[in-house]
C-alpha cells in the first residue's frame, strides 16, 4: 500500500484545486488512516470542506483496495465515538 503518499501534493496534482492548501502540509494518508482507525477528527488534517475530505476518502480507499463506503462508516463511527463520553479522546 502508498500511504506514505502526501495528501496535500496528491490532492493539488489531482484537482488543481486550491482549497487543498488547506490539508496539513505534511499529512500521508497513513496519517489519515490511524486518525480514522483511533476515532480522530479528520478535519486536523484534511480541513473543514467536505469535497476534501470526500475526494481524499476516495483515494484512501482505492489505496486501500477496498469499498469506499467502509472508509465512511469508518468516518461516522468516529463521529459517533466523539459524542460518547466512554470513547471521547
Amino acid at each position: 500500500m502508498k500511504l506514505q503518499g502526501n495528501i496535500r501534493d496528491w490532492y493539488l496534482a489531482a484537482t488543481e484545486d486550491e482549497i487543498g492548501y488547506e490539508i496539513k502540509k505534511d499529512a500521508t494518508f497513513q496519517d489519515l488512516f490511524d486518525a480514522l482507525q483511533n476515532f480522530k477528527k479528520v478535519e486536523e488534517i484534511l480541513g473543514g470542506d467536505s469535497d476534501v475530505r470526500d475526494t481524499c476518502f476516495e483515494e484512501l480507499a482505492r489505496l486501500l483496495g477496498i469499498n469506499t463506503d467502509l472508509v465512511f462508516t469508518q468516518w461516522r463511527l468516529a463521529a459517533k465515538a466523539k459524542n460518547n463520553p466512554f470513547l471521547a479522546r
